[in-house]
């Protein structure tokens, strides 16, 4: 078996790699971390979580530079759904309620509130899985409250 590099982190520090990750890293590489790095990494997520780094990331995403990487990172996420057959059954479940809205038999999700907290509804949630029976099993959710429902620990 081939020797596996070491992970260098954000301070400098080098860590061998148990195993191998498609982004170079493992994702619990943050609790082998110095306290430095957590620290930082700490910092970084609280600021990203402040006004001024949403209004730095709106004002970014309405520029032109910002407008073609979303389009690029849209296609790129489409073209990875094509390539499994769970993002095939992801992409048809919400093209048939696409479709099921534009014949009016479900209304448009911003007409509903969040089955959650009350506010305007984003998405919706298919609760049962993407097979075709359960195409039509959704709730409607804000982004925060999907995201809560995919990522409970977050």
């Amino acid at each position: 078996m081939a020797e596996l590099p070491d992970a260098t982190l954000v301070c400098g520090k080098s860590l061998p790699l148990t195993r191998p990750h498609p982004k170079g890293m493992r994702p619990d590489w943050l609790a082998r971390a110095s306290t430095a790095t957590r620290q930082k990494a700490a910092a970084r997520e609280a600021y990203a979580r402040t006004d001024k780094a949403r209004a730095q990331r709106y004002a970014y995403a309405h520029t032109e530079t910002g407008k073609e990487v979303m389009r690029k990172s849209r296609a790129e996420y489409v073209k990875r759904l094509r390539t499994t057959t769970k993002g095939r059954l992801k992409l048809q479940a919400k093209m048939g309620v696409c479709h099921a809205v534009e014949r009016g038999e479900i209304p448009p999700v911003a007409s509903l509130s969040c089955k959650t907290c009350g506010v305007q509804a984003e998405h919706y949630h298919h609760y049962l899985g993407y097979d075709r029976p359960h195409w039509f099993h959704i709730t409607p959710l804000c982004h925060t409250c999907h995201h809560q429902m995919h990522y409970p620990t977050r």
